[in-house]
């Protein structure tokens, strides 16, 4: 018992230093033993088995005994603070830019949880609060109805064919796309509202007089 104690301070005052020089707690990489040994201390937490004198101990170098929750909160910082940075797009996983990279593998599994019900009200509001696109393709449907709202607002008119701005190009092909999903009805009706709301059948008479609606 008494060799176990030992064992225990020993690696105890290990982690204590890792943590005064390096300032957080050690990942695989960085110490492979001292990682080992933080997950054994969590498991024993979470079971009773440790005793209150070394929680106490743990306590007062601020050791995380749940993860999950601390990588959590880690996270949602970083995005909200990436979103203040680049407000008009989220993290792409084709990103050669490590965090941004990890951010997006981080959304798949947000995504997931929140499809199978396994997030908390809690972190489901954390993701309301920054506009999380829980459903990418209705998200980016939003964003480019708001690009086409605007251009009409600003131009008077819906985008040309044949524009050698490829931004209005790319806003005419996306409106014509929408005009024909709308025609054969397999547009949702939220969106089906929000196009008529913009005089959608305006475009399509458009397309017709041009002979290019197919």
């Amino acid at each position: 018992m008494e060799k176990n104690k030992k064992n225990w301070e020993k690696i105890f005052n290990k982690l204590k230093e890792f943590v005064d020089k390096k300032g957080n707690f050690p990942e695989k990489r960085e110490s492979l033993q001292l990682y080992t040994w933080c997950a054994v201390q969590r498991l024993k937490h979470k079971k009773n088995k440790i005793s209150r004198e070394k929680i106490e101990k743990l306590d007062k170098i601020g050791f995380i005994w749940n993860m999950q929750d601390h990588v959590w909160k880690l996270n949602i910082e970083i995005l909200k603070q990436y979103r203040k940075d680049f407000p008009d797009r989220w993290p792409s996983q084709r990103s050669k830019e490590p965090v941004e990279h990890k951010l997006a593998v981080w959304f798949l599994g947000i995504r997931k949880d929140y499809k199978m019900g396994r997030l908390t009200e809690e972190r489901i509001s954390d993701l309301k609060s920054i506009g999380f696109p829980f459903y990418p393709r209705e998200y980016r449907w939003n964003i480019n109805y708001e690009k086409l709202n605007r251009y009409i607002i600003e131009k008077k008119s819906f985008p040309q064919r044949g524009s050698k701005d490829k931004n209005e190009e790319k806003l005419f092909n996306w409106c014509r796309y929408q005009a024909i999903k709308m025609q054969i009805n397999v547009l949702e009706e939220y969106q089906v509202k929000k196009l008529k709301s913009i005089k959608i059948e305006e475009f399509i008479n458009q397309l017709k007089d041009f002979e290019i609606f197919e």
